[in-house]
């Protein structure tokens, strides 16, 4: 019997917390977003090695997992929400093909396969970079909510947004990494674009002021033309934590 005393006090106090019922305060509110995200799999780089002329092309490989965050500006009329988003998403950008050659990392044997110019290999070749995306957003939601029936403060949700995006794509490469001569030159190139997202999430009110979401996005831009002539696409799972600013009455 005394095993079911401390479950017994967890699941009121469970209950205690989450069945009120829900008011939420009409107005402005500020909010802080983190996310965790999937990119493309793959871009194009073009670069130039010292003494060679030759503009060679490589497919780079992203890596599969990107992140970021960002912030919210909106007002909220009852189950309706209209706000303003800033969000800084990065990948990183892992090795780079070039036909049957591959540069890897400079901290580890690069390059790696067969290589069409022989300084590849004998000036250990290698590669790291990154894309990074700003974002800017005028986001608008929808809370399935009933305020009358629900006192769980838990409440699914949808949104749409658009705005404009800044891509940026870095690439260095590193020669001779460990050796006294070492030496690197770097590329960075940037793209603006409009961009626009769906939102489906579920959140969960803490009071009449706070809540807390956990949405899907899927966030794009139009067709670059000089990223590949494709689009910029990014899957993220986000969470959110979001207050009110007038907290004085509910």
């Amino acid at each position: 019997m005394k095993h079911f005393i401390p479950l017994g006090l967890i699941s009121n106090l469970l209950i205690s917390s989450s069945a009120f019922a829900v008011n939420p305060q009409q107005g402005f509110y500020f909010g802080l977003l983190g996310e965790i995200s999937t990119g493309p799999a793959t871009h194009e780089i073009a670069f130039v090695e010292p003494s060679d002329p030759t503009v060679w092309v490589g497919r780079v490989n992203n890596t599969r997992v990107g992140g970021g965050g960002g912030m919210m500006l909106g007002y909220r009329y009852h189950q309706f929400r209209v706000e303003g988003e800033f969000l800084y998403n990065w990948n990183g950008s892992g090795s780079v093909d070039i036909d049957d050659c591959t540069l890897l990392s400079p901290v580890v044997q690069t390059p790696t396969g067969i290589c069409p110019q022989d300084h590849f290999q004998a000036n250990s070749l290698g590669f790291n970079g990154s894309v990074a995306t700003m974002y800017g957003l005028a986001n608008i939601y929808w809370d399935f909510i009933d305020y009358e029936s629900n006192n769980t403060g838990v409440f699914p949700y949808a949104g749409l947004g658009i705005g404009y995006a800044r891509v940026t794509s870095r690439g260095n490469f590193t020669r001779n990494y460990y050796t006294l001569d070492v030496s690197s030159n770097g590329s960075s190139r940037s793209f603006t674009s409009e961009a626009a997202q769906g939102i489906v999430g579920v959140g969960l009110f803490m009071d009449d002021f706070t809540w807390a979401g956990m949405d899907y996005r899927y966030l794009t831009t139009n067709t670059l033309k000089d990223y590949g002539n494709k689009r910029y696409a990014i899957n993220s799972l986000n969470f959110t934590i979001t207050s009110s600013f007038d907290r004085s009455s509910g």
